[in-house]
């Protein structure tokens, strides 16, 4: 058993060259009465300076054929909704359903928390982990907690931007 992102199918399916066969499912739930369920993450593309070359190479990476190409050799979903009623598309999930289970599950969760993957998510999602235990386990103080969260958070964005904005 693994746990892994969508983006993850095809290269398992490859590596494992027919040994076995590779299935996917559902992300379990905490418990029968959690109501949550899946976001989306993936490869994203933030643009911070929009020319008319950038939205020409945008079109183009969402154009159909392209988002075909992707879907299948990744596991990824596609973006360009038309795809979802492509016959090229359609046949290729019937034949491989385990590229169909993310798409289900996402459809099947609740709205709430179907968002996009954001720019420094995993620090921000480490931030509430480790202040949360910090509080739960170690006794620190809630309004410390949420200072530092506040600074791990605050700090990992300003690194982004750093990075990625010019």
């Amino acid at each position: 058993t693994m746990l892994s992102s969508s983006s993850d199918i095809a290269s398992v399916i490859k590596n494992v060259g027919g040994r076995f066969e590779v299935g996917t499912a559902f992300v379990p739930k905490t418990d029968e009465n959690a109501t949550g369920g899946v976001n989306i993450g993936g490869g994203s593309f933030f643009i911070f300076t929009p020319s008319d070359a950038v939205r020409t190479v945008l079109e183009y990476f969402i154009s159909e054929n392209v988002q075909l190409k992707w879907a299948e050799e990744t596991g990824y979903m596609p973006i360009n909704t038309d795809l979802y009623d492509n016959p090229d598309y359609l046949s290729f999930l019937s034949e491989n359903p385990q590229f169909k289970v993310a798409m289900d599950q996402t459809e099947a969760s609740n709205p709430k928390v179907t968002s996009i993957w954001l720019p420094s998510a995993y620090q921000i999602y480490y931030s509430f982990q480790s202040t949360i235990r910090a509080v739960t386990e170690d006794g620190m103080d809630i309004d410390a907690a949420v200072h530092e969260m506040a600074s791990i958070i605050q700090k990992a964005i300003d690194e982004y931007r750093a990075q990625n904005i010019q």
